[in-house]
């Protein structure tokens, strides 16, 4: 219901689970959506580079000139490494969340 008329998603992991219930595919064919999976776990540390220099050519000035801005929940020190991780398990978390270390 998220994606739009020709709209993509790109799924990287499950933190949710890999299975889902009672899904309708319908939406898939009817809003022409396109889904692609991927992991990098599998993936070569060359690969892994090359993805890391690619980014940071394409994307790292539209970041720091903040003409994209990442999406943040929550912003805890790293102590509270329970605490997020019982947010993600939850499920409780729209973006990401960050750890810092002082």
């Amino acid at each position: 219901n998220s994606l739009n008329f020709d709209g993509r998603m790109v799924l990287l992991a499950f933190l949710g689970g890999a299975k889902l219930n009672d899904f309708n595919m319908a939406n898939i064919l009817r809003k022409r959506l396109t889904i692609m999976g991927s992991t990098l776990r599998a993936r070569s540390l060359e690969y892994k580079t090359k993805l890391i220099n690619d980014f940071t050519n394409d994307f790292l000035t539209s970041f720091q000139e903040e003409k994209i801005k990442p999406v943040v929940h929550k912003v805890l020190d790293w102590t509270d490494v329970v605490q997020a991780h019982e947010m993600m398990e939850a499920n409780l978390n729209q973006g990401k969340i960050v750890l810092t270390i002082e």
